[in-house]
């Protein structure tokens, strides 16, 4: 419902963060072509949803959009994660043109990591890394004979949260310590870099080489060095476009693993809401500007 408060905006950026590289970036992206931008929080939408009153709340939020460019906005938190899918559905249905709305619609929880797994395994992607989970300390025997192991929260971004096992004991510690179920455990991978790659169903627009110089991440974020990337073969290429295809996503960041071992890649995990500082540093890919335009020209 329009009101005489109510914002018109050209482009909606839907976020967990104030000030990040992304969303100054597309501002200025914005400003550029005379687009009227908005920085929304997502909790400041949450904030006037109530379990009750969900059917009924959407016209309290006073502004209206051309366009949506949904960012880190999943939480741990279940509800809230319907919520924000929940609200993208009312953008769409007023009109609004959604990033990645087709793919956030036929995967709305493809954030969880562990999801993520049965995505790639029902899908037919066969150079994954091994994944368990378990949902309780009554169920480690799988996750021991895989030590050294890889733990990480089911929902998590820049590497956060992430341990290595390197021992039953230590296992053992840990798993006393948190609610396991909210974890994935991946085979510990020897290994001096990985790839971020962002890519549409029809061409790669960029692959940055990240090596860590000390800790477990090879996140920019983490202070990793970053290099631009090209494959020396179309098998990655092609599976990394197939991968967007099937996940029916506009664009998608997908990191993947050098495993030492192999002498080959595996695929690490997905993310629709990928940063780009340093693939923006290392390439001459404007992103922020690929994000408004796909917007834009969304479905």
């Amino acid at each position: 419902m329009k009101t005489e408060d109510t914002l018109i905006t050209d482009l909606i950026c839907i976020n967990t963060a104030k000030n990040a590289y992304g969303i100054r970036r597309l501002e200025q992206e914005a400003k550029k072509r005379n687009l009227n931008f908005r920085n929304v929080n997502i909790n400041e939408i949450l904030q006037v949803f109530k379990e009750d009153e969900l059917l009924d709340n959407f016209s309290s939020l006073n502004f209206e959009t051309t366009a949506v460019i949904p960012r880190n906005c999943f939480k741990k938190n279940v509800y809230d994660s319907f919520l924000f899918l929940e609200i993208l559905e009312r953008f769409h249905k007023a009109g609004a043109k959604v990033l990645n709305y087709s793919s956030f619609k036929e995967y709305p929880f493809i954030h969880d990591k562990l999801n993520q797994t049965f995505f790639f395994s029902n899908n037919d992607f066969q150079y994954i890394t091994p994944t368990f989970f378990v949902r309780d300390s009554n169920n480690l025997d799988s996750i021991i004979k895989n030590i050294p192991i890889i733990v990480k929260p089911r929902i998590s971004s820049h590497g956060s949260g992430i341990v290595l096992i390197e021992d039953k004991s230590q296992l053992i510690e840990f798993s006393k310590t948190v609610n396991l179920s909210e974890f994935i455990f991946q085979k510990f991978i020897p290994n001096t870099y990985d790839l971020r790659v962002i890519t549409t169903q029809n061409r790669i627009l960029g692959v940055m080489k990240r090596s860590r110089t000390s800790g477990l991440v090879n996140n920019y974020s983490a202070g990793s060095t970053i290099a631009s990337y090209s494959f020396k073969d179309s098998f990655w290429i092609n599976e990394c476009k197939r991968l967007c295809k099937v996940l029916n996503a506009s664009y998608v960041g997908i990191d993947l693993i050098f495993d030492n071992d192999d002498n080959d890649f595996k695929i690490l995990e997905i993310n629709r809401f990928c940063e780009y500082k340093g693939l923006e540093k290392v390439t001459n890919i404007n992103f922020a500007e690929f994000l408004i335009k796909s917007t834009l020209n969304s479905k």
